[in-house]
């Protein structure tokens, strides 16, 4: 067996474990500082902090190998923060032991062992000494894992990231090429109805009621929205509920918080029009009820574009490096790239690491070494293949 701790992608990964930067928690500052220290050592690169203007103490970390041409640049972004670590480890969440050949920590796959192959990607372009023809920038961004993903959105704000920008993240992918996602929408919902003592509810307007009428209503109506070949079924998770006073007494309010995800053709539009259908049948059910809502977060859903440069880049990378023919796939959840190809129509965006997203935000996530010595190839030879 390889001696995986002598590699220095794996070393770099341990270290970047250890810097704990939860979200939410302590966030990203004393990560974002190493990363910073780290990248601005490199031969040409130059290194920024660029903050967050709603709360400076944030900020994604830009380190730019400056090309012969600015725009289109290569982009590799991973984010720094991680969930927070929460109960039933059997091991030290942030001492990044390996073990068996498998690095265990929080954050340990998602996705510092991804952030690492990004970063050694950038050492070893800046250690060619050599000018590339177009511009490299690798991000390390703030704020993934809360609800609007604000480091991904402050890249495009501060023009690092553009229309014509080739972007890859370096989420857990069990290195699938991954370059179509599901749409999202997150709905609060409230319904607003008037207390009464249980043994006369007609009294009262009962507000958890009508919530289940808008809960059967929804699901009835979002499986009823067409399947996609690549991304599957639209769905709804229901994720919180929280309501009424006592048990013999009818509830006079109750809010409800619900994930929706979306493959296309459906769009956030026909989510919040199938909402407002349901929410409609619920106020004739359960008369003198107001239920309203408000949007928390919704991004649209991503197709693959089969001519892309990027994408088509990445498969002949990947057969270079491995000899093999990479896997295809989508994600379900929401990445850093996708919501730079949603908000910029950017066909050129993906995703590509190491880890499996099923280890991820559990007790005990873990990432095998073996994967983040391929991917870190892998990124390094794509690098290679657009920017020279």
């Amino acid at each position: 067996m390889k001696n995986y701790a002598d590699y220095e992608v794996i070393q770099l990964t341990q270290q970047l474990v250890r810097h704990k930067s939860t979200n939410p928690g302590v966030y990203e500052t004393e990560v974002g500082n190493f990363i910073y220290d780290w990248c601005s050592k490199l031969p040409g690169v130059e290194v920024f902090r660029d903050p967050y203007p709603a709360d400076p103490k944030r900020f994604n970390v830009i380190a730019h190998l400056p090309g012969e041409i600015e725009h289109p640049n290569l982009v590799y972004i991973s984010h720094m923060d991680v969930v927070p670590e929460g109960e039933g480890w059997n091991c030290d969440p942030y001492a990044a032991q390996i073990i068996d050949g498998k690095i265990y920590g929080r954050g340990a796959c998602d996705m510092k062992s991804g952030m690492a192959c990004a970063m050694m990607t950038l050492k070893s372009l800046a250690e060619m000494g050599k000018k590339p023809k177009h511009s490299f920038v690798f991000i390390a961004s703030f704020d993934e894992e809360g609800n609007v993903m604000t480091g991904a959105e402050q890249s495009m704000t501060s023009g690092w990231v553009r229309a014509d920008s080739w972007v890859a993240d370096q989420e857990p992918t069990k290195k699938e090429i991954i370059v179509a996602h599901k749409g999202k929408i997150w709905f609060k919902i409230h319904a607003q109805g008037r207390a009464a003592h249980a043994s006369t509810p007609w009294q009262g307007i009962d507000a958890i009621a009508a919530m289940g009428e808008v809960i059967h209503g929804f699901r009835e109506r979002i499986e009823r929205f067409p399947s996609h070949p690549e991304l599957g079924d639209s769905t709804v998770a229901f994720g919180t509920i929280a309501g009424g006073i006592n048990t013999n007494v009818v509830s006079d309010q109750v809010d409800l918080c619900i994930d929706v995800r979306l493959s296309p053709p459906t769009t956030p539009q026909d989510a919040i029009r199938i909402l407002d259908e349901a929410i409609a049948d619920a106020e004739a059910v359960v008369k003198g009820v107001k239920v309203t809502y408000d949007i928390i977060a919704q991004r649209p859903p991503i197709e693959r574009d089969p001519d892309a440069k990027l994408y088509n880049a990445a498969i002949d990378a990947y057969r270079k490096v491995l000899g093999e023919e990479p896997v295809i796939n989508f994600f379900s959840c929401y990445t850093d790239a996708a919501v730079i190809a949603g908000s910029l129509s950017n066909p050129n965006t993906m995703s590509f690491g190491p880890g499996d997203l099923g280890v991820c935000h559990k007790p005990n996530e873990f990432v095998d070494c073996e994967p983040i010595l391929e991917v870190q190839q892998v990124l390094f030879q794509l690098a290679k293949d657009m920017i020279f």
